[in-house]
């Protein structure tokens, strides 16, 4: 635990209290001079150890007494490292885990699986990092401590945070994309996000991927985009759970390194995303005029910011003076370029930006030593970007599927474009209502559904021959009717009553065409058959009738003038449907 201010030390002088027990026993705090020049600082982070922390005298400026205890007074004092002293807080040593044990671990316990899932218990990650295994780098955290909205995957939401909220960055650095989680789903059409490079407005053609129920990731489809603002704005209804903001993976991590004029114990220590001390970092060769640091990317990415962290404790870098930063593709051929200048000179950390959207290879950093006195002295190199379509993840290893556009692929196997029109789903693999119904074999798995009959169109086909056999009773009833009331029945009302009887067949038959187009057209058939058959008995039964009425109880006028001939080709049978 680091020790800030006051506040900080007197929060810690109870806890030391507690495991001494005793006035004069001491503890380490983690903070230390690293060469004679009178500074100490913390490990933590390089600042400095504020005066006001230090007891009377101190501190002890000999170059011998190079660490910095506490007691129980709340006072900073020096003694030399030599002398073991007991230390607040141990650092756990970093866990690594995937093929080769290649990923460093950045759950806030320090313990993942083998795939990187937290072992903890809980989700938290440690500050600076997010994602379902903490495995992404959160500009939003690193530079905004004040807002409960940066928490890293805490489930903390932040209900004050002022609408819409702006983000200001001490330097510019590229967008990679920017994660928001809420407490509710919303149209993320309705959040809009606006980056700023020195007060000038970035162009970004955004696209929303909806990660989940609550999470939404932003992007900019054209890049890469740079900038030092970012403000956010979203609905009034919405309460907002975290915020983050990514510049990409570190191309760099665990790659391979080769030197040239230089050496170090372990050339992978310059890529394992530990910046280290001492030791640590890069030494040279006496007598080489030309030291050269290469780094192997394997396969090819599109790089956005070059860092590269020299070592610590070194008031002046001026032995570094002309260093050269290039990118290379895969043939070898110079992409972009950068020479450290005077500028840079008192940086211990210096930052490049590429603005280049070109893949490269290889990472050169390269020194001409005119005298002993210029030299490379570097402990950490990163490099941030995307991979290079159709790869994607962490490693750039994973293959994104033909189906998305352009063969390019979000984390989590998500499309980055937009689907095609025809397609949905996040691999664009579903097609859509009507290009199913376009493609042959969906149009084959529908008719060999046509001919399976289910419970609905069972009950439709029943209903169909109950009202053909109601209006078929009630025609029969009324004609019967009509003959005991002895009232002649001519064809116009035969036509009539059949015209009904019609009707409520054509509805039986409507209704057996909902059930199934195919069966109804069979039923529709025996239906005319049996209606053919019906209509000449009905006909030959009533003309029968008609021609036998009684010729006594008429005029012998009208005997002779009525004639009882029809001409049936004037009714076609499709007229009685």
């Amino acid at each position: 635990m680091t020790i800030r201010n006051t506040v900080n030390t007197t929060q810690l002088l109870d806890a030391i209290s507690l495991m001494s027990g005793k006035s004069h026993v001491t503890f380490w705090t983690g903070a230390r001079s690293i060469k004679f020049h009178g500074l100490y600082f913390w490990e933590e982070d390089d600042s400095v150890v504020e005066s006001e922390l230090w007891r009377h005298g101190e501190p002890h400026v000999p170059f011998s007494k190079r660490c910095v205890y506490l007691d129980v007074s709340g006072e900073l004092g020096t003694w030399p490292c030599f002398v073991k002293r007991r230390f607040l807080c141990e650092a756990v040593e970093p866990t690594w885990y995937g093929d080769r044990n290649k990923f460093h671990c950045q759950c806030s316990q320090g313990l993942c699986d083998d795939i990187g899932s937290c072992l903890s218990g809980h989700m938290q990650c440690f500050p600076g990092w997010f994602g379902a295994k903490c495995e992404y780098y959160d500009v939003a955290r690193r530079q905004d401590k004040t807002y409960h909205v940066h928490e890293d995957n805490d489930p903390v939401c932040e209900h004050n945070l002022v609408n819409p909220y702006t983000l200001n960055l001490t330097s510019p650095v590229p967008f990679s994309f920017l994660r928001v989680i809420v407490t509710q789903a919303v149209d993320s059409t309705k959040m809009n996000f606006t980056l700023t490079l020195r007060s000038v407005q970035q162009t970004c053609q955004a696209t929303h991927i909806k990660m989940d129920h609550f999470t939404y990731d932003f992007i900019c489809l054209y890049g890469p985009v740079y900038y030092d603002q970012l403000t956010l704005a979203w609905p009034r209804t919405v309460t907002l759970c975290a915020v983050y903001i990514s510049k990409g993976h570190d191309v760099t991590f665990q790659q391979r390194v080769t030197f040239e004029g230089l050496k170090m114990a372990s050339p992978e220590v310059v890529v394992d995303s530990i910046d280290s001390i001492g030791s640590l970092c890069t030494e040279q060769i006496p007598g080489e005029t030309r030291q050269t640091i290469e780094i192997h990317l394997g396969l090819p990415q599109m790089i956005t910011q070059i860092t590269i962290a020299r070592k610590r404790g070194v008031a002046d870098y001026s032995h570094m003076k002309g260093l050269r930063i290039e990118t290379l593709d895969t043939r070898m051929q110079t992409l972009v370029t950068f020479q450290l200048n005077s500028a840079y000179s008192d940086a211990r950390v210096v930052s490049v930006l590429t603005f280049d959207n070109q893949t490269a290879a290889k990472i050169r950093i390269s020194l001409e030593a005119f005298n002993e006195k210029s030299f490379i002295e570097i402990c950490e190199i990163n490099a941030y970007g995307e991979c290079s379509p159709p790869f994607y993840g962490g490693d750039c290893l994973e293959v994104c599927p033909a189906s998305c556009p352009y063969k390019a692929c979000h984390i989590d196997d998500v499309c980055l474009w937009p689907c095609p029109a025809g397609t949905v789903g996040p691999q664009c693999k579903v097609p859509t209502i009507a290009a199913a119904l376009n493609d042959g074999r969906y149009q084959a798995a529908a008719s060999a559904h046509e001919t399976h009959l289910g419970y609905k169109e069972i009950a439709l086909i029943v209903a169909g021959v109950f009202f053909a056999c109601l209006a078929l009773v009630i025609l029969v009833m009324h004609c019967l009717t009509k003959a005991a009331s002895g009232v002649e029945m001519s064809l116009k009302e035969f036509l009539r009553l059949e015209s009904e009887a019609g009707q409520m067949l054509h509805l039986s038959s409507t209704s057996i065409e909902r059930g199934d187009s195919a069966l109804s057209i069979l039923v529709e058939r025996l239906e005319n058959a049996a209606r053919r058959q019906r209509n000449a008995a009905l006909m030959k039964h009533i003309l029968s009738k008609s021609l036998k009425v009684d010729d006594r109880s008429r005029p012998a006028a009208a005997r002779h003038n009525v004639s009882p001939s029809i001409e049936f080709d004037e009714f076609d049978e499709e007229d009685y449907v």
